[in-house]
């Protein structure tokens, strides 16, 4: 027996028999009653919340610890790790792919027009553009300093300020061309990079990804936001990412990589949207001389609430707003506390989010915070509380262009420098054109990133040694240790004692019920329902099926009829003579068990991180009881039970045979498909994305991690999860690693059904009584 086995065997005390009996017991031997009165799942969810709200706190406390410890470091230390975190925090947001080199943006203009969009005031507006990525090219407006003959250089640029706009402000709508925002409304700071260029500086100001909602595909109505959040963060991409890469490419023509910083000094600065990124490319990239945030900083704790496309996995376990100020120092960073985009976005198909303006309190508290990392060395972070809080004030410009050493004396009021600014001939920039071009270059992006994502995983398996079972298992542990770890997120901390809780469920002529409940960790719980045959003998240790249900579903639905789709699969293999566990699993109630993805996500971690733990407590606790064969235990799972039979398996190596049905199919492409109806790009399940999963595991890879135990995939042929072929497509891997390179075809099989998305049970049951050696009924009880 495993230590693990053996220590939870010890918690329980002795084992006794539990079935066969003439009077049923009200509870199982060796545990307390169970009493309480509300569903299991309503206690998990409440409880796994509470988990992951201690977890947020503790986090804060351990990540402002860490970073005081850290800046307190001999320099030569402090900044190698500095530059370690840039490079954490640069793959965190999708920002690693290696941009295209060329040069400064680019003026657009037509053949034989005029080059400007607008002229006057002192300032002239062109339409650029600069490549980002091979494929991507990113669009905006330039405001300069007009040429002046007689004035110092004649008039060239002293700086660069690489201006954000909020994400629903247009470039042309900031610069004042138009004066209407995308929300229809003018936006307050219009013309404030006329201002910024009229006291000699170069102002890109670029298009951001908006956050107009429209309903895709026919089916989801989303933001163009979660729209290219969906469609990325699977690929280990994201719309922050994309925006953070469009301004270090304009900061690479300014000041390629390796140079010495020059006397032509660059700022990013920006207001909502545009000032966290800003704040994420200071943080990253050391070029970056001065950093402008409004409307932005303060408290990023409650970033789970926020729009989804602000998630950002793993940003809270090494950053949070001190932190990335921290990172800037000691170059300049000033944070003007305006009122910041307030919105809320709940749609049916859309994930729940809403932005609230930081409050002064925030940033003063993140002020201090920041004093405290850096030992009350921060004479570079200005603080500025504009007027009526509105964003773009003069003081926070004239700090800006003061940091930037430009000459000017004073910022120009902006209502006088709008009136004489004229449009040219050429007429307005085309920003609806832009943006529609925008979402077509990320669409073409993603179809690369998947194809080369593919490669990626397929070498990985590749490289396995298979010259011995042996072999292949100690070559896939390194690999099962990190798809835990960096994929789904693991909570380093003990199982609790599982002090197990049960009452009697139910009492069919052919098996009996227990409903079972656990501890996990704080506050954490797990649970089901345990079926034992009327007939098997004490003396007798059979094999165990854990049978999972799907989304939104029970352990009842599993051995009921009252979802057709489970065919009471759970009864059914009871009724064959196997012991059957039904888990209740933490992916039912819509909203109340997403928030539990969104609470995980900025910590590392994904809804995995409480059920990984759930299964190991469950599946220890199953392998000490008295008429449990600990070495014989499977796993088989419908649809989001199928996802589950993916995941929890692959790194809970108690679990033996694996059935996966109604889910297996190309996972990546069933994420973050443009073109497909079936993707979740399209659908309410906004939880279900993995960062970077092309990147590291999608199905294939994770049935390796399986093997060399059974593992067998049920699929029905009208099931809309997925097409036969992508099915087909993703088991091909898995069939040639069992068959080809390790010579054990009889461990896995595929079996299709003219059938929807449901259990079939009957090649499956055929897998299980095969691979847990347990003889077959001579007619098969239903």
């Amino acid at each position: 027996m495993p230590l693990s086995v053996l220590a939870v065997a010890v918690a329980m005390g002795p084992a006794t028999v539990f079935a066969q009996s003439s009077e049923t017991p009200e509870r199982l031997p060796n545990t307390a009653p169970l009493v309480a009165e509300e569903p299991l799942i309503d206690r998990m969810l409440v409880g796994a919340e509470r988990f992951l709200d201690a977890q947020l706190v503790a986090t804060q406390q351990r990540r402002r610890a860490e970073w005081i410890e850290r800046m307190q470091k001999p320099a030569a230390e402090r900044e190698a790790r500095l530059a370690e975190l840039r490079e954490r925090l640069q793959k965190m947001v999708g920002g690693d792919d290696s941009r295209v080199t060329a040069g400064l943006p680019q003026i657009v203009a037509p053949l034989g027009g005029p080059s400007e969009l607008a002229r006057g005031g002192g300032v002239v507006v062109h339409q650029v553009r600069w490549p980002v990525l091979d494929g991507y090219v990113a669009e905006g407006l330039a405001v300069t300093p007009e040429h002046r003959p007689g004035a110092p250089e004649g008039g060239a640029p002293q700086a660069t300020v690489i201006w954000l706009p909020e994400a629903d402000v247009r470039p042309e709508t900031l610069v004042g061309l138009d004066g209407v925002a995308a929300g229809g409304s003018e936006d307050p700071a219009a013309g404030l990079p006329l201002q910024l260029a009229a006291a000699g500086c170069r102002v890109i100001v670029p298009q951001m990804i908006s956050r107009r909602m429209e309903v895709r595909g026919g089916r989801a109505e989303i933001t163009d936001r979660e729209y290219v959040y969906r469609a990325t963060f699977v690929l280990g991409r994201h719309p922050l990412g994309l925006e953070v890469q469009t301004v270090r490419a304009v900061v690479d023509g300014l000041r390629p990589e390796g140079a010495s910083a020059s006397d032509s000094p660059i700022a990013v600065a920006g207001h909502g949207e545009g000032g966290l990124v800003a704040l994420l490319t200071g943080a990253i990239d050391p070029r970056v001389d001065v950093v402008l945030a409004s409307g932005v900083w303060g408290n990023r704790d409650a970033m789970w609430s926020e729009p989804v496309s602000r998630n950002l996995f793993g940003l809270l376990s090494d950053f949070g707003d001190a932190p990335l100020a921290a990172m800037i120092g000691p170059r300049r960073l000033i944070i003007e506390a305006a009122q910041g985009p307030e919105l809320e976005i709940a749609t049916k198909s859309a994930a729940p989010g809403r932005l609230v303006s930081p409050t002064l309190e925030e940033v003063e508290e993140a002020t201090a915070a920041t004093r405290q990392i850096m030992g009350d060395a921060c004479d570079w972070l200005t603080v500025i509380d504009p007027p009526g809080a509105g964003y773009g004030s003069t003081q926070a410009l004239e700090t800006l262009v003061e940091s930037l050493g430009v000459t000017a004396k004073r910022i120009a009021d902006r209502q006088s420098l709008r009136a004489p600014v004229a449009a040219t001939s050429r007429g307005p920039f085309d920003a609806e054109a832009a943006r529609a071009e925008q979402l077509r270059q990320i669409e073409r992006l993603g179809d690369h990133w998947v194809r080369t994502s593919r490669k990626v995983r397929s070498g990985m398996i590749d490289e396995l040694d298979t010259s011995s079972l042996e072999a292949y298992e100690a070559a896939t542990a390194p690999l099962r240790e990190r798809f835990e770890r960096d994929v789904l997120g693991r909570f380093d901390q003990p199982l609790l004692p599982p002090a197990v809780r049960s009452r009697l469920w139910r009492r069919s002529d052919r098996w009996t019920g227990w409903e079972v409940e656990m501890d996990v960790f704080p506050e954490l719980i797990a649970g089901g329902i345990l079926l034992v045959p009327n007939d098997a003998p004490a003396d007798e240790p059979r094999p165990v099926v854990v049978c999972v249900h799907g989304l939104e579903g029970t352990p009842e639905h599993t051995i009921t009829e009252e979802r057709a789709a489970y065919n009471h699969f759970a009864a059914s293999l009871c009724e064959r003579g196997f012991i059957v566990f039904c888990p209740q699993q933490p992916y039912t109630g819509g909203d109340r068990f997403r928030v539990l993805q969104r609470k995980a996500n900025p910590l590392g971690k994904t809804l995995f991180s409480l059920i990984v733990p759930q299964h190991r407590q469950l599946v220890r606790w199953l392998q000490t009881l008295p008429q449990v064969d600990p070495e014989r235990v499977a796993f088989y799972g419908l649809s989001y039970g199928g996802k589950s039979a993916m995941r929890i398996p692959a790194v809970v190596t108690e679990y033996g045979p694996t059935i996966c049905s109604g889910d297996y199919n190309e996972w990546v492409l069933k994420n973050v498909s443009t073109s497909d109806r079936f993707s979740y790009v399209w659908t309410g399940e906004y939880e279900i994305f993995e960062f970077d999963l092309a990147g590291t595991f999608s199905y294939a890879e994770m049935a390796a991690l399986i093997c060399p135990r059974p593992f067998m995939v049920e699929r029905g042929h009208f099931d809309g999860v997925a097409e036969d072929r992508w099915v087909g497509f993703e088991y091909a891997p898995v069939r040639y690693l069992y068959a080809a390179r390790l010579k054990i075809p009889e461990r896995t099989e595929i079996e299709w059904f003219p059938g929807p998305h449901a259990i079939f049970g009957k090649g499956s049951y055929e897998f299980l009584h095969r691979h847990l050696d347990w003889p077959e009924p001579a007619a098969a009880a239903r």
